[in-house]
């Protein structure tokens, strides 16, 4: 399963479009299994008969977001996600969407915020899907992340987007979050004068600087302003005393980064300008 962002969801992005005289038959949501997960040998809408047109693979149109910018989940959490699809033309759009575990059993809790939307149930998987057709072709909901320990997740997308039964275009795309780690846990305090880094602007190699007042754990990471983890630097048992870690820089772009030591529920941050 291949693993292109966080957790795994398929989303299919059905419609109640009409054709001479004839109503598609998914105005009020298609039936479970339409949506496009290959993992459970599912096709869309489209292949199932009920539309007619082009279909995109990992469309770049169709987007999930989640409205705290999160690009991780944590466990017992709940988000308030928005659903979009601007992948081809027309006022005529609906979903179904699925999230699995490595193993494809279905996790977490969907829950309408409105009457557009509903959840139905296949061999014990829960899909959630429009329960009427949308002219924006966009959706906000909630969901629930699963216990801490379930690992990474996959959302799974296929969306249907058109303006009649022979003229749609379906969009399929898999969306992957992963588990935040969870507080390493017997990590002495720290305060805020114990961590410094040097030199600072740094080109190749920078040397983070902290002081243990107890032996405990210590994880330092290096992140992206916008807040994403893109190294692990350290993660271990430190004796008390003032301890360096080196904090290799070579292949970052230039610019500003953040170093962070989690020390239990607290974590000590630090701007690192690479050159």
């Amino acid at each position: 399963m291949k693993k292109t962002i966080l957790f795994a969801c398929t989303i299919i992005i059905g419609l109640n479009l009409f054709s001479g005289k004839r109503a598609l038959t998914n105005a009020a949501g298609p039936p479970a299994g339409n949506t496009g997960a290959a993992v459970l040998g599912e096709t869309t809408c489209l292949q199932g008969g009920c539309h007619r047109g082009n279909l995109t693979e990992d469309a770049p149109g169709l987007t999930m977001h989640f409205v705290n910018n999160a690009t991780e989940y944590k466990p017992d959490s709940t988000y308030s996600i928005i659903l979009t699809n601007t992948n081809g033309t027309g006022s005529t759009n609906g979903f179904q969407m699925l999230c699995l575990n490595d193993a494809n059993a279905s996790k977490g809790t969907f829950t309408a915020v409105n009457n557009v939307t509903k959840k139905l149930t296949l061999s014990g998987r829960t899909y959630f899907e429009h329960a009427r057709s949308s002219t924006t072709g966009s959706w906000t909901f909630t969901w629930k992340a699963p216990a801490a320990g379930t690992g990474d997740l996959h959302f799974f997308v296929a969306s249907h987007r058109g303006s009649s039964e022979n003229s749609s275009n379906v969009a399929t795309k898999e969306f992957v979050f992963t588990e935040r780690p969870a507080p390493v846990t017997g990590i002495a305090k720290l305060t805020v004068s114990d961590f410094s880094i040097f030199p600072n602007p740094a080109r190749d190699n920078a040397r983070a600087s902290f002081t243990m007042p107890a032996a405990g754990k210590v994880r330092t990471s290096l992140h992206s302003v916008a807040g994403q983890e893109l190294m692990l630097i350290n993660e271990g048992s430190f004796d008390a005393g003032t301890h360096e870690i080196n904090v290799p820089l070579q292949g970052l772009t230039a610019g500003t980064y953040i170093l962070h030591i989690d020390a239990g529920d607290r974590t000590i941050a630090r701007k690192l300008s690479v050159q």
